[in-house]
């Protein structure tokens, strides 16, 4: 099941790329990022910037022990940690919703975080491009650029799902693929999140990694080539053959012009 966070800043449901939006049930409250423990609890956090919990989908929001601090994006770690980015763009962790939080290695910002399966953490950079950490304790590496995404979380199969700066959802097969659009089945999110231990059919989860999508519909993070305002696609073979025909003509032309000179001297 994918959660995702609607513009209403409500929890939308959908069971897979193929499935359209569906409304979860309102139990009041707005989040701003959200996650799944492996018991299937979502972990909100709320326009307070603070956590709160909700046992399932059909569950009110209770807000979780309040041990100081806010924060602005959650993913759980593979041991359960929970991990969090700070107002200052930082990495915070908490052991348990009962402990308090431990500032982890100062090793730069990011937006938004997720946990990949081998626990790589998997972060958004200030300029909403992706780096991995390997642990707490390493530094943010650059990842292969294919696009800008403003959310991004892991599907059971290991797919990275993130959405574009259209808040669509653009499906990544790995670190080292393109970015490929997902179904479009209306709607726009702000953040996602996936249940990685929940079963999915993940045989209905189109995977493309041909890279033929339009990288334009990414939010425009491509750059096109304008120099000369000659498209890039032009067959060279056209312009050669072009070039050639205006060459024969203009020494057509200069020919006559010395012929027509050659005849007025001789009178």
């Amino acid at each position: 099941m994918i959660l995702g966070i609607g513009t209403d800043s409500k929890l939308w449901t959908r069971d897979n790329l193929n499935a359209s939006w569906v409304k979860a049930p309102d139990k009041g409250g707005q989040v701003k990022s959200i996650s799944i423990t492996k018991d299937g609890t979502i972990i909100g956090i709320g326009m307070d910037y603070k956590l709160y919990l909700r046992e399932h989908i059909d569950a009110t929001w209770v807000k979780a022990p309040d041990k100081g601090g806010q924060v602005k994006s959650i993913t759980i770690m593979n041991d359960g940690v929970i991990l969090c980015v700070g107002m200052n763009n930082k990495l915070y962790s908490r052991a348990d919703l009962d402990a308090s939080w431990v500032k982890a290695p100062d090793y730069g910002q990011v937006k938004s975080i997720t946990i990949m399966k081998d626990g790589v953490i998997l972060g958004i950079g200030m300029g909403n491009k992706l780096y991995t950490r390997t642990n707490l304790g390493a530094r943010w590496v650059k990842a292969p650029d294919y696009g800008q995404v403003t959310d991004v979380t892991i599907m059971k199969n290991g797919v990275i799902l993130g959405i574009g700066m259209n808040k669509k959802l653009y499906t990544r097969a790995t670190l080292e693929s393109k970015w490929k659009k997902a179904p479009d089945k209306g709607g726009a999110v702000l953040g996602i999140a996936c249940h990685p231990w929940d079963p999915v059919d993940e045989s209905s989860i189109p995977i493309d990694e041909t890279g033929d999508d339009d990288p334009i519909e990414m939010g425009a993070v491509m750059e096109m080539d304008i120099s000369a305002g000659i498209s890039s696609e032009e067959p060279p073979q056209v312009l050669l053959a072009a070039c050639f025909l205006f060459a024969i003509l203009w020494l057509s032309l200069i020919s006559k012009v010395i012929q027509a000179g050659s005849n007025h001297s001789d009178l």
